[in-house]
């Protein structure tokens, strides 16, 4: 779990950084079977020829790391990738808000309003999900 207690300001800071210089926010479109419901999930990630910054991410947030084919200098190669999606990507959207510019900021709130609204919609039915989510929401 994210938390400022489990994290050094520089470490923070670091991790703000990146993510505002290198990584993308947006929603992910999901589906668990061909023919059931389309669902989308927060997705934050970021692309790198070094693999040692998205291994730091990996460990201060969790995540998966791996690779993926890219274009660098017109080119065709691999490069790695660092993903957080669903619930783990709205928390650390969250925690890191208060510390990115304000373009990253309008980015995490549509994100974040998206998710929050279709998971309440989504989960209506199950009042301990629905405490939960509400918690996050207005916490």
């Amino acid at each position: 779990m994210v938390g400022r207690d489990s994290m050094t300001e520089k470490e923070l800071g670091w991790l703000a950084g990146f993510l505002e210089g290198e990584g993308s926010v947006g929603l992910r479109r999901c589906r668990k079977k061909p023919g059931y419901a389309i669902y989308l999930r927060p997705r934050i990630e970021a692309c790198q020829v070094q693999l040692e910054p998205l291994l730091k991410v990996q460990a201060l947030v969790g995540g998966w790391v791996g690779r993926k084919s890219g274009k660098r200098r017109g080119k065709q190669s691999m490069i790695n990738i660092w993903i957080l999606q669903g619930e783990s990507a709205a928390l650390v959207m969250r925690f890191l808000y208060p510390e990115m510019s304000m373009k990253r900021q309008t980015q995490f709130a549509r994100v974040l309003h998206a998710w929050d609204t279709r998971a309440i919609n989504r989960n209506r039915s199950n009042p301990r999900v629905n405490a939960q989510i509400r918690s996050l929401v207005f916490a």
